[in-house]
């Protein structure tokens, strides 16, 4: 999820546990760990293109990470504040539990979402994608900003402060499990419907679309066809599917046995579509992310990548990664969700 989310999350965290012992500063220190993981980021820009797609999510976002972090940032502080003079009042473990804890909620937290996280680096590059909540929510990043507002309002007793942080890490945790059932309702759903048709499918897989989580993206995996669908779970309808039929070629294949095709087919977690486009005597052969996309264009994803190849079927220069144009008028985009999604 965005970084804002994940320090409303460890803020929200850090003031439940930890603000009544620690004080103020365990809010702050708390949501700054909490968007620490994202420091991959900055490590990978130097890696190029393909830095993004190998290592964000990896080792700071596996589930060893905080705890290892964890207790190196809780002894740090712990000391920093013993030579100030302060540690009778706070003990080591509590440093260490407010660490660990706030830095465990970033890959738990983005596990959910859509993108795949590496939650056993470096002993395992598997990625985890629950499919449950969109990258950016704003509901539930609101259910996590109320109680770090009422948090700073001095009249309100502790008690109820601590209380309302409780009562929103609970809501939001449901919130999540709320949205992964909507999932696995979505594609029981647009299993129902296509078992009235004679030719069965492969793969059904349900994602979760932009900004809630009653819209979802249905991928359906043919042997010879594609099918991609939108399916409202805040009304009941019959989903209209687009179809697409993707070529066969020699080309499609030796991109896809390049060492950046096997980067992006294990990033996209399998789900990529091939195009095939004829450039003068030769041809260029892009690779999209299906698990993203927009309805005016369902055989394509937001990025993907593309190489070009000469008349005898070799690579006449790099393979590069590309993102599609994003929608000219994005307020018209979210009314057409918006309508697809609510309206009948």
């Amino acid at each position: 999820m965005d970084p804002l989310t994940h320090a409303f999350l460890g803020g929200t965290v850090a003031h439940a546990g930890f603000k009544d012992r620690l004080g103020s500063r365990a809010v702050w220190l708390g949501a700054l760990a909490a968007m620490l993981p994202d420091i991959d980021i900055l490590a990978i820009l130097p890696m190029g293109t393909w830095g993004e797609f190998v290592y964000h999510r990896g080792l700071t976002h596996s589930l060893g990470f905080g705890p290892i972090v964890g207790l190196l940032l809780g002894y740090t502080t712990w000391r920093w504040h013993q030579r100030r003079g302060e540690a009778a009042a706070h003990t080591l473990k509590i440093w260490i539990g407010l660490f660990v804890l706030t830095l465990l909620s970033h890959p738990l937290l983005d596990a959910f979402t859509s993108y795949g996280t590496q939650l056993l680096a470096p002993f395992s590059n598997d990625r985890f994608a629950w499919d449950a909540v969109p990258i950016l929510d704003p509901f539930y990043s609101f259910l996590l900003l109320i109680p770090l507002m009422i948090g700073a309002r001095k009249q309100i007793a502790s008690k109820i402060k601590i209380g309302v942080a409780i009562s929103a890490l609970l809501l939001s945790t449901a919130y999540l499990f709320y949205g992964l059932s909507l999932n696995l309702r979505a594609e029981k759903e647009a299993a129902r419907q296509l078992s009235m048709e004679e030719t069965p499918a492969s793969q059904i897989q349900s994602y979760p679309t932009l900004l809630q989580v009653f819209l979802r993206r249905i991928v359906v995996r043919r042997p010879e066809e594609i099918l991609v669908g939108h399916l409202s779970l805040w009304k009941s309808h019959s989903m209209d599917w687009q179809t697409y039929i993707p070529p066969q070629h020699s080309l499609i294949d030796k991109l896809c046995r390049t060492r950046e095709g096997e980067i992006f087919t294990w990033f996209s977690m399998g789900q990529i579509v091939p195009h095939l486009l004829k450039k003068g005597d030769g041809f260029v052969v892009e690779l999209d992310d299906i698990r993203y996309g927009l309805p005016e264009t369902p055989d394509r994803g937001l990025w993907g990548i593309r190489a070009e190849f000469d008349s005898q079927g070799d690579l006449a220069g790099p393979i590069v990664r590309f993102n599609h144009p994003r929608p000219k008028d994005p307020l018209k985009l979210l009314h057409q969700l918006f309508l697809t999604t609510f309206r009948g």
